[in-house]
This record gives C-alpha cells, sequence and structure tokens, in this order.
C-alpha cells in the first residue's frame, strides 16, 4: 500500500468478489472474526463495504446484467475518506448511502452505513470489487470466491425461492437469463486479478491464511508509518489508530512462545504428522531408497578398505574355515507384506543379498585384497541361480534371522545355503531356504572356487572337503536342471 503522507495512516483495503451467492459475505465474515481472534488485547476494526448499497438509482439488478449499475467513484470516494486516519483533519463525515433490499430489488433506507470509527482493515465485497482498475491499486489484497455454479445455484434457491416452490419457476430463469450470462461475460475474467482464489467460500484454512497475512500485514504498515512520524506525534498517532500495535505484536509473541507456536492445535497435528511420519520411516528403513546401497557399500568398505581402528573389520574375527555360519538379523515391515499380510516372496531375495554379502566378504576377506593387490582389479563374485524353498509364512513386523554358510564347491561353482529363521535360536522355525550358486571371475577368467579358497588361507582340508561336501550333497543335480532348458528339444 502506498502512503502519500506520512502524517496518514491508511486502513487496509481488501476486495472480495465472485459470482452470485458464492459466499462472499461469509468470506467477509468469517476473516472479521478470525482477524478478531489474533488480536488477543485489543480486536482490530474491521468494516465490511457492500457493492451492492452503490446501486445507481434507476437501476433495476433484477433487469440489468451490466457492471455500470454501480456508482464506483461515489463508492472510491468514500472508502479514500474512510481508509485515511488524519493527524490533522480531525473527524471525518461521510456521504449518506442507501441500502440494497435483497428481497425487493431496490435501494431504500438512507442511513449513514460507514463505521463511526477508523478502520483498520476495510473489505469491499460484492460482483465487481476486482472489476474496477482503480479500485485494484487501492487494494491490499484480492480474493475472488470461486464456489461452484451447482452450489451456487443451490444457495440462490435456498434464498430467493417460497418453501411451497411457487416462484421456482421465475428464481430459475432469473439465474439462466442473467446471473449466469453475468458471471460468464463480466465476474469470471476478474478472477485473473486475485492475490487469493478460495475456491470453497469461507473454509478454514483459507481463512486462516487470508486473515493472518492481513494481520501481519497490517502491523508492518501501521508500525511504519507511526515510527516514521516525529515523536510528539507517534503517540497521538496511536490514539487516534485505537490500537497499539507494537504492544499488540509483543503480546503476540509471547503468547506464541508459551504456547510453542501460533496455533496449538495445528502445532499439535503438526507434531503428530512428523511423529508418524518418522515412525513409518523407521519401520520402513530398509526398503528406502538407495538403502539396498548403502547396505552392500557398509560391507564393502568395513571389510575391505576401513582399518580396524575407523570401523574396519578386525582380521582376528575372519573364520577359521569357509563352512562358519554368518548371521544377519531383519524385520518383515510394512513394505513387505502381500496380500495375505506376510511377507512376499519376492521380498526374500532382497535379504539374500543383503545376507550373502556380509557372507562372502567374511569368508572370502583375503582373497578379494589379494585379487586387488595382485592382479590389479577386483575380483567379482555373479550369482548363477536361486532356488528358494519357501515353509513357514514370516507375518508383518516379525522379527527373523537369516543363517548363511558355504556347503561345497566343484571347479566352477561354488553354492551358499541360507535359512530364514524365527522363534528360539535353539529350536528354531524355519520359514525358507535358498541354495544360491556364484561363480568368481577376474576380468574375463573364472577362477576356481578351491583356488579363491586357498589364497584366502583355508587349509587343504578344507579345500579338499568343499569338493567332498559338493558330491555328499548332490549339488550336481542343480546344475543338470538348470542345464535342461539349454539343451534342444527333441522332435516328437
Amino acid at each position: 500500500m502506498n502512503h502519500q503522507n506520512v502524517s496518514q495512516l491508511r486502513s487496509l483495503i481488501v476486495l472480495v468478489g465472485g459470482g452470485l451467492c458464492a459466499g462472499k459475505k461469509e468470506v467477509c465474515k468469517a476473516v472479521e472474526a478470525r482477524i478478531g481472534e489474533l488480536g488477543k488485547l485489543r480486536k482490530p476494526k474491521v468494516h465490511t463495504v457492500h457493492m451492492n448499497d452503490y446501486i445507481i438509482p434507476g437501476y433495476d439488478p433484477k433487469y440489468n446484467d451490466h457492471p455500470r449499475r454501480f456508482d464506483i467513484a461515489r463508492l472510491k470516494k468514500d472508502v479514500d475518506e474512510l481508509s485515511v486516519l488524519n493527524i490533522e483533519s480531525g473527524a471525518l463525515e461521510f456521504s449518506k448511502t442507501a441500502t440494497y433490499n435483497e428481497s425487493r430489488h431496490n435501494l431504500s433506507n438512507y442511513v449513514d452505513t460507514h463505521h463511526p470509527d477508523w478502520p483498520h482493515v476495510i473489505l469491499i465485497e460484492g460482483y465487481y470489487a476486482l472489476y474496477d482498475e482503480d479500485l485494484r491499486q487501492l487494494s491490499s489484497m484480492m480474493i475472488f470466491v470461486d464456489s461452484d455454479a451447482d452450489i451456487r445455484l443451490c444457495r440462490l434457491v435456498e434464498q430467493k425461492a417460497d418453501p411451497s416452490g411457487s416462484n421456482l419457476a421465475e428464481v430459475l430463469d432469473d439465474y439462466f437469463t442473467h446471473s449466469r450470462v453475468e458471471m460468464s461475460n463480466f465476474i469470471l475474467g476478474t478472477k485473473e486479478h486475485a492475490d487469493v482464489v478460495l475456491p470453497r467460500g469461507a473454509e478454514p484454512m483459507g481463512i486462516k491464511l487470508v486473515s493472518v497475512g492481513l494481520f501481519n500485514r497490517l502491523h508492518q504498515e501501521v508500525m511504519s508509518i507511526i515510527e516514521g512520524e516525529p515523536v510528539e506525534k507517534q503517540e497521538q498517532l496511536r490514539i487516534q489508530s485505537k490500537w497499539d500495535l507494537r504492544e499488540e505484536h509483543l503480546e503476540q509473541t509471547r503468547i506464541c512462545k508459551e504456547r510453542g507456536g501460533d496455533d496449538s492445535s495445528s502445532t499439535a497435528m503438526n507434531t503428530l504428522a512428523k511423529v508418524a511420519l518418522a515412525a513409518y520411516l523407521g519401520v520402513n528403513a530398509k526398503n528406502l531408497l538407495f538403502a539396498w546401497h548403502v547396505r552392500f557399500f557398509y560391507y564393502f568398505f568395513r571389510y575391505l578398505f576401513l582399518p580396524e581402528n575407523v570401523l574396519g573389520f578386525p582380521e582376528s574375527e575372519l573364520p577359521k574355515n569357509p563352512f562358519e555360519e554368518s548371521r544377519y538379523n531383519s524385520r518383515c515391515n510394512l513394505m513387505e507384506i502381500d496380500i495375505n499380510i506376510h511377507k512376499s516372496n519376492a521380498t526374500y531375495f532382497e535379504d539374500l543379498d543383503s545376507a550373502r554379502t556380509a557372507l562372502i566378504m567374511w569368508v572370502l576377506n583375503k582373497f578379494l585384497k589379494d585379487s586387488k593387490q595382485n592382479d590389479g582389479s577386483w575380483a567379482f563374485i555373479p550369482i548363477g541361480s536361486v532356488y528358494c524353498n519357501f515353509k513357514n509364512e514370516i507375518a508383518a513386523l516379525q522379527t527373523y534371522t537369516m543363517v548363511s554358510r558355504v556347503i561345497g564347491w566343484n571347479h566352477k561353482w561354488f553354492f551358499v545355503e541360507s535359512q530364514f529363521e524365527m522363534g528360539d535360536p535353539k529350536n528354531p522355525t524355519i520359514a525358507a531356504t535358498a541354495i544360491t550358486k556364484y561363480v568368481i571371475k577376474s576380468g574375463r577368467r573364472t577362477i576356481p572356487p578351491g583356488e579363491a579358497f586357498r589364497r584366502s588361507g583355508y587349509s587343504e582340508e578344507d579345500l579338499a572337503k568343499g569338493i567332498e561336501e559338493f558330491n555328499r550333497l548332490g549339488l550336481q543335480r542343480f546344475i543338470d536342471i538348470e542345464e535342461i532348458g539349454a539343451r534342444p528339444q527333441a522332435k516328437l
């Protein structure tokens, strides 16, 4: 808002436009009430000007749907005078204005409709509140109440139609012949000038945002004028404005500090939402974006890069033989459950990635470090295939342990068994068993598993046992089964 004279305080002018029965008056009442609630010490004075009170005599709005029926010039003159608190001028006198009779569609009862005291906020409501450019220049905020056409029509029928419905046809005819045309031709286009569009009328959140914005703007505007005046005039301005905004602002700050926020209920809801979000993310942490990568690189750096004194894995805790078990604890979170409210079969394989990564970097730790130093590049260990046998369900939020171990190898492949165990570790319930086949690569060269385990420092007895276990467990059958699909089918 522009202040042409530093000896003047100006009201904040708010334009509230919208179509017939959009809810403009309800919005004005709600804004006035909300601003009053914000003024804990003294309520700011809010005055509403209705454009219907400025219909030019002789224009019957029942048969006229054009903005020229309003005396905009007189409206601007009255609002301009009403909005100024001049320290030199004394009391202000305003023109007598006729009020608009909704039921009779005419002007009557010429009375002084203006508030006798200087208002802090002036609300101008009407179809064409946002239509005139000069009014828009005077305003601090422009609001368009954009209620749906069916809602406006229902309100019109409720207001104008007789309970018996005898004049319903007349009301509807007037709406479709005049009001709807006026909305389309003149009123709807003013929406583009609005700072705020309220699609549901006096909806609480929209009213709150508008009112808080006006309250803060009011404090800034009035205090900037008062503090810009000579000292001897500052107190006089505060007295004439009827509201010490400095004191009000300090009181608001104190209340906010005591409550911990501007709106205790809103703050409580925000806190509850944050707690709920934090709980949800905490429960589902292992399935969040990049969580899989974080787990993989955690083991990669801890086992292969970091020294013992900086989170590195101590060599003293490496396995004594390649068949030792690695245990990995987890929980079935809410993002893993299926339609039966238990762990989805597809999610077992993501868990297996983490458990097997921990096992392989533990069992083949020395070989992996040696491959980087001697071969110049990291050996990598891709999966050849996975077989999983599901036995018992894992319920939502239930904890379980994946017990993984190397069970044998031949000249090319080595095999890892992983069991999903629940309950008592001494007598667990097996939820699933997985067999994974791995191959060890260094570039394009395949490294025999026996060589990799030998370079990891295991004894010859352990190396021989790996081949024996391969034969004893019949692991060759897994390889044979996989080759069925690769063989050419015999013609019948």
